[in-house]
């Protein structure tokens, strides 16, 4: 739990604690108390994530593959861009797993 003041126009910033890890999901909840000791209705909202996740890897990819594998972030979405321009894409299993067949 985290506090903060409202200002005289009614506006508050409350800082996240440094060992409070928000990853994306998590719901927030939110109060406010007068000076007379009431509580307010909660409010909430839903954490975003804006964290981009890190690059792919790809596994070697010969002449003769027909598929693209490698990991990612777990149930993202993998693009794969071929020289011509074409794409194709995969999703990554639970465990980032990917693998995106090559277009004949």
């Amino acid at each position: 739990t985290a506090t903060g003041t409202a200002d005289d126009q009614g506006n508050y910033t409350v800082e996240i604690p440094s060992n409070v890890d928000l990853n994306g999901g998590e719901e927030l909840v939110v109060t406010s108390k007068d000076k007379a000791g009431n509580t307010s209705e909660e409010a909430t909202t839903t954490v975003t994530d804006t964290t981009a996740p890190e690059a792919p890897t790809v596994n070697e990819v010969t002449s003769e593959d027909t598929t693209v594998s490698g990991t990612a972030e777990p149930g993202s979405t993998v693009t794969v861009t071929f020289p011509d321009g074409i794409t194709a894409t995969g999703t990554a299993d639970d465990q980032g797993n990917y693998t995106v067949e090559i277009p004949s």
